[in-house]
């Protein structure tokens, strides 16, 4: 997959880099300072610096990875670019797919959840070997090339409802939460 990445924090730099040791390719990356690409830079290999106000080359997926806050303004920035994307997907586990609305104009839209901490760019990409995935499309191909792709990267994909996000992050919030000092020192 030729993938472009908006957003090169600890998460999606980390499934980037577990994308391009699986033989991806990142193509372009999008970020809002010079510190995120300078940091994209470093971590990837290849990846060129996209404008925000220039058409997106083509690519298959478009793959954003920003705060669930931040998803929205960013979707809304690159609509009007995106007519050669054909994929796109948040990483957030709790925000809808709804608010890639904008860009369903264009693509399909999903999104893909590892259900993995990822610390840094480098164990994160590491930790997902075995994760699990959850991911949300309501597009039969997206949905069937997100599998193929977490499966290339070595992690265990699995289908979420869209509606279910919440109930989903909720349980996942706990449960990563029940191994804290401050809930262990109670039991």
């Amino acid at each position: 997959m030729d993938v472009i990445l908006a957003g090169p924090g600890r998460a999606g730099l980390a499934v980037c880099l577990a994308l391009v040791d699986a033989g991806h390719r990142v193509i372009g990356v999008l970020a809002r300072d010079f510190e995120g690409l300078q940091a994209a830079s470093a971590t990837l290999p290849g990846g060129r610096w996209l404008d925000w106000h220039e058409a997106l080359p083509a690519a298959d997926l478009l793959l954003i990875a920003v705060s669930d806050a931040g998803i929205s303004e960013v979707v809304e920035r690159l609509a009007p670019h995106a007519a050669a994307v054909r994929g796109a997907v948040h990483l957030s586990g709790i925000t809808s797919v709804g608010a890639l609305h904008p860009l369903a104009v264009h693509c399909p839209v999903g999104s893909f959840h590892p259900l993995q901490t990822l610390p840094n760019p480098r164990d994160g990409r590491d930790r997902l070997r075995g994760a699990w995935v959850a991911i949300t499309s309501e597009d039969d191909g997206l949905f069937r090339r997100l599998v193929e792709m977490a499966q290339s990267i070595g992690c265990q994909p699995f289908a979420l409802a869209d509606e279910r996000k919440a109930l989903y992050h909720a349980a996942a919030s706990a449960a990563a939460n029940s191994g804290t000092p401050a809930a262990t020192a109670s039991a």
